[in-house]
């Protein structure tokens, strides 16, 4: 099998909007053997921009077996994936305030996707900016905005990265995408992640008492559910007309298909839309 090699190619020095030089394009090459999966290496770049990327590429929809190349403008690291098939691009760059060089090289290669953290701009104004640049150089570019809460950080704010240790074991630090990090991110309820670490740790110990305590956190999921329920019917209580009360039941329990029917059915005036009615 022969090794997956990274080949440094140097393109034609030019100059930034800000009359700085660019240069330094590296190109990661696919093995000359299709073994059927991929490992990139890439050394100029740290591995969490790396991870990055692919998660990128995920969200966008894009496929993984794209062709990668990077290179830097002003500083900042940018990523290129391109599809052989297609020939469509996706370009990401994963620093805080990117400089107005930065999206005016992106813009001009007009990607398919392009994907920036929402703290790449100082400011709402500096963003519509942005936004202008790219309907003006790029309008058929959609863009892909991450929340700053998610930035692949190089080095924790404070102290020793709580993702990186666990206490009482290690069957979470093998895990692809640590369930505390989910947690957090997408604030999840607490009897639903106690749960499922209940079921994760009797995944690895097999052990009788942490079904058991499954258990009282499914219980607790059901109390917290009925209560959601009560406050619901307290809330649409006050509507007299039945069809207005149902229709609100249906938005609050997030059941958009039902929502959307409901949306036909009053525009063709089929309903009653008021309580007056």
């Amino acid at each position: 099998m022969k090794k997956q090699t990274k080949k440094e190619t140097h393109g034609e020095t030019t100059q930034s909007p800000q009359g700085k030089e660019t240069t330094n394009y590296s190109t990661i090459q696919k093995p000359d053997l299709d073994v059927g999966f991929r490992v990139l290496k890439e050394s100029d770049a740290p591995i969490d921009e790396h991870d990055w990327f692919f998660e990128a590429l995920t969200r966008a929809g894009m496929p993984l077996s794209v062709q990668i190349q990077t290179y830097s403008v002003d500083g900042c690291q940018i990523w290129v994936g391109e599809d052989d098939a297609t020939k469509e691009k996706i370009v990401a760059c994963f620093d805080k305030e990117l400089p107005d060089s930065v999206f005016l090289k992106i813009a001009a290669s007009a990607p398919k996707k392009a994907v920036f953290f929402e703290d790449a701009v100082p400011s709402k104004e500096a963003g519509l900016k942005v936004y202008r640049w790219f309907k003006k150089l790029s309008p058929e570019t959609e863009i892909l905005v991450l929340a700053p809460s998610e930035r692949p950080e190089k080095m924790p704010l404070f102290g020793e990265d709580p993702f990186r240790r666990q206490v009482g074991g290690n069957h979470l630090m093998t895990m692809r995408y640590q369930p505390m990090d989910f947690f957090i991110k997408y604030g999840l309820r607490s009897e639903f992640g106690l749960a499922a670490m209940s079921y994760l740790k009797y995944l690895q110990t097999g052990a009788p008492e942490e079904l058991d305590k499954l258990k009282q956190y499914i219980d607790f999921i059901d109390a917290a559910m009925n209560f959601k329920y009560r406050q619901i019917d307290m809330f649409v209580e006050q509507f007299e007309n039945e069809y207005v009360r149902d229709t609100m039941i249906h938005i609050l329990l997030g059941n958009t298909d039902k929502v959307r029917r409901r949306i036909e059915e009053m525009k063709n005036g089929g309903q009653k839309t008021n309580d007056g009615q």
